[in-house]
């Protein structure tokens, strides 16, 4: 990883993922789909021979309702949230301001969570535009509201929450409870050290 191997810019980073960004590509699967066997074959797809898949499902399953979500909390943590955090953190690691998120606000369309892509109509206040990615009512308009005026924080060169420090470093959770978190997902996210997309 490029952050890690040399030096970068000393510029500040604002970065972060939807909690449940992968939802919405598997959204087309029948449930039937989801077996056990079909989980742990996921499992062992993307862990690879240094994780035991059961371990790696096991430990999913500790926050995950139902086999569907545990199958899609993987794939979402191997090609989004741990890249990004294994990114952010060599970032913070030299020294340089870093400011991590997790977008937690749910689409109203049933079984979608925070899926991919349901940030931008709470950051630009497009709700109108796209209403089955964050929804378009009062509560969606005050926490696009509340994104807004974080980003601008940000972007006014002020901090909008506390410095990313390493792992286990603050988190801003994003969504119906609002609140800073520390060590978020640590023992899941530590899966995917040195496995693609971050160190391939």
């Amino acid at each position: 990883m490029v952050a890690r191997t040399r030096a970068m810019p000393a510029t500040p980073i604002l970065a972060g993922t939807t909690r449940d960004e992968w939802r919405i590509f598997d959204a087309a699967l029948d449930e039937g789909v989801f077996t056990e066997q079909y989980v742990h074959d996921r499992a062992r797809a993307l862990a690879g021979d240094r994780h035991d898949p059961g371990a790696v499902v096991a430990t999913y399953r500790a926050d995950q309702h139902t086999l569907r979500d545990v199958a899609g909390a993987m794939v979402t943590d191997y090609h989004f949230t741990a890249p990004t955090e294994q990114f952010v953190r060599a970032h913070a690691e030299r020294g340089n301001p870093v400011f991590r998120y997790e977008l937690q606000w749910p689409s109203p369309r049933a079984g979608f969570g925070a899926c991919h892509d349901s940030y931008l109509p709470l950051l630009f206040g497009t709700l109108d535009a796209a209403p089955a990615l964050a929804g378009a009512d009062e509560a969606a308009r005050q926490m696009s509201d509340a994104v807004q005026q974080l980003w601008l924080k940000f972007v006014r060169g002020a901090e909008p929450w506390e410095n990313y420090d390493g792992v286990g470093g603050p988190t801003m959770l994003l969504g119906p409870e609002t609140r800073i978190v520390r060590r978020h997902r640590a023992e899941q996210l530590a899966i995917w050290e040195n496995r693609y997309p971050a160190y391939g």
